[in-house]
C-alpha cells in the first residue's frame, strides 16, 4: 500500500540513468581514440617523416611576391659571411706575403732577406702598411736577430775518446774528476803524473765546439780558469796542463763533495779518477747523489789499486753501472814495471 502523495517508481526505470551513462562514457573513450591516432606523429607505427620546408612570402610596393626558403636564407647567410670576412682581412704587403724558403733551427738564414733596408725598397708603394706593421726599431732588431743566428752554425757533432784504457766516452760535454788526496801523490800511488799524461791525450781528441772542465777534490774542489765549463781551444788546453802541472796531492778524501761539484756542470761525460779510498759511498749515499745526475748523463770511473784484482763491491763500480757508464781497475804496479 502505498501512501499519499508517495511517488510510485517501477523498478526498470532505477537502471537506466546508469545504462545510459555508461553508453555516454563508452562513446568519448572511442571518439578520444580515433582523436589520437589522427593527431599521432609519423614514426610510430605510421607513414616516415618527411622533411618539409617553411616559406615565407613578402609582396614589395610593385606587387612581386618573393618566397624565402630555408635553402636561400642559408645561402644569403653564407654570403654575408664570406663578404664580411673579405672586408675584415685587408690584404697584406707583397713583401710580407712572400713565402720564405723552409729551413731547419740549425741551418743558416741567409741575412739578405732580412736587411731593413731592402726591406723598405722592397715595399715601394705599400710603405704605409709596412709602417703599420714594423717599426723602423723593428725592422733593425730582425735583421740583427737573424744575423746573430746565422753566425751560430751547427751545434757540434759528439765525438769519442778514451783515458786510461776505459770504455768509449762519447759527447760533446766532457768533465774530468780527479782525486787529488794524498793517497793519488808521490807518497801514495804516485797517479797525478800519469792522469795528466793521459787527460791531454783525450783532450787533443776533442775538436772546437766541444767543451770541457778538470775538477780535483780532496775536501774541496778547484778548476781550470774558472768553475764553468771551457770550449776546447789551444789556449784552454795550455792552462789544462799548467793546471795540472802546479796540482798537489794532500788532505783526506770527500768523493761526494767532488762528484757534486762536477755534476753541477751538466756534462754528457764524467769520468771519476780515484783509488775510491775511504770514506767510500754506501748505497743511500749513491741514490741521493744519482737524483741529481741528468738524463743523458754518463759516469765513467777509472779506479786504481795495488792489488791484482778489482777490489770487490767497489761503489765506483756500482756508480759507473748505474748511469749506463764504464769500469776500468788499473794496477799501477805494472806502470813501475
Amino acid at each position: 500500500m502505498v501512501a499519499r502523495g508517495q511517488l510510485l517508481v517501477k523498478p526498470e526505470m532505477k537502471s537506466r540513468p546508469a545504462i545510459f551513462s555508461f553508453l555516454l562514457h563508452a562513446t568519448l573513450l572511442v571518439l578520444a581514440a580515433l582523436l589520437i591516432r589522427m593527431k599521432a606523429p609519423s614514426g610510430f607505427g605510421g607513414e616516415p617523416l618527411r622533411r618539409t620546408d617553411v616559406v615565407l612570402a613578402t609582396v614589395d610596393s610593385n606587387q612581386k611576391t618573393e618566397y624565402l626558403t630555408e635553402k636561400t636564407t642559408t645561402e644569403a647567410e653564407s654570403s654575408s659571411q664570406s663578404t664580411f670576412e673579405s672586408a675584415a682581412m685587408p690584404e697584406l704587403p707583397t713583401a710580407l706575403t712572400q713565402t720564405q724558403p723552409e729551413s731547419s733551427p740549425n741551418t743558416p738564414v741567409d741575412v739578405k732577406q732580412f736587411d731593413a733596408g731592402a726591406m723598405s725598397r722592397a715595399t715601394t708603394g705599400t710603405s704605409n702598411d709596412l709602417e703599420a706593421a714594423f717599426s723602423q726599431a723593428d725592422l733593425e732588431a730582425i735583421a740583427k736577430e737573424q744575423r746573430a743566428m746565422a753566425g751560430r752554425g751547427s751545434p757540434p757533432a759528439a765525438t769519442t775518446t778514451s783515458i786510461f784504457g776505459s770504455g768509449a766516452l762519447t759527447g760533446t760535454r766532457f768533465v774530468f774528476l780527479i782525486d787529488r788526496s794524498r793517497s793519488m801523490g808521490a807518497d801514495g800511488l804516485g797517479v797525478l803524473p800519469r792522469a795528466r799524461k793521459e787527460l791531454m791525450a783525450a783532450l787533443d781528441t776533442l775538436d772546437e765546439g766541444h767543451k770541457f772542465q778538470v775538477v780535483a777534490y780532496h775536501q774541496n774542489t778547484v778548476m781550470v780558469d774558472r768553475r764553468d765549463m771551457l770550449p776546447v781551444t789551444p789556449e784552454n788546453s795550455k792552462l789544462a796542463g799548467d793546471f795540472l802541472d802546479h796540482l798537489a796531492a794532500f788532505g783526506a778524501t770527500e768523493h761526494e763533495v767532488g762528484l757534486y761539484s762536477a755534476l753541477a756542470l751538466q756534462p754528457d761525460v764524467l769520468v771519476m779518477l780515484s783509488d775510491g779510498g775511504f770514506p767510500t759511498l754506501n748505497d743511500g749515499q749513491l741514490g741521493t747523489l744519482l737524483k741529481t745526475v741528468r738524463s743523458g748523463t754518463t759516469i765513467h770511473c777509472v779506479e786504481f789499486g795495488t792489488s791484482d784484482l778489482a777490489p770487490n763491491n767497489s761503489f765506483m763500480e756500482r756508480l759507473a753501472f748505474r748511469t749506463s757508464g764504464t769500469y776500468r781497475y788499473v794496477d799501477v804496479k805494472t806502470w813501475r814495471e
